[in-house]
């Protein structure tokens, strides 16, 4: 009888490595899952990182769409309103018209000098 209690023993501690050894195996595996769920390509930090910048892109979308349309605006003013057009001759480019007068403000209260020596 002493053999077959043996062979019962062999069976219980052949299968209690089993058991081990599938609890080993599912341990790493839940591991492994977890780090990957953190830190993996498509992890969790990865991707708030590209939520952030996805939020980041669709403001600059919308900055560079508000520009198109003041540009836009700009185009078809200059296209049909002659005096869109002279505005804007007057203001970037400093044209005036003949007969005006054109009188230049500085601050601090001083002029910019002329280029020449006036000793």
């Amino acid at each position: 009888m002493s053999l077959a209690n043996k062979s019962l023993k062999d069976i219980a501690h052949s299968q209690r490595k089993k058991h081990r050894f599938l609890f080993a195996g599912l341990f790493f595996m839940m591991g492994y899952l977890i780090f990957s769920f953190f830190f993996g390509d498509m992890g969790f930090f990865n991707f708030s990182k590209m939520r952030h910048i996805s939020a980041q892109s669709r403001q600059e979308i919308k900055r560079i769409e508000n520009q198109n349309a003041d540009i836009l605006y700009e185009i078809e003013g200059i296209r049909t309103d002659p005096f869109y057009v002279e505005a804007i001759a007057r203001e970037r480019l400093g044209l005036v018209k003949k007969g005006e007068i054109v009188y230049e403000f500085y601050e601090n209260g001083g002029a910019p000098a002329l280029g020449g020596n006036t000793d």
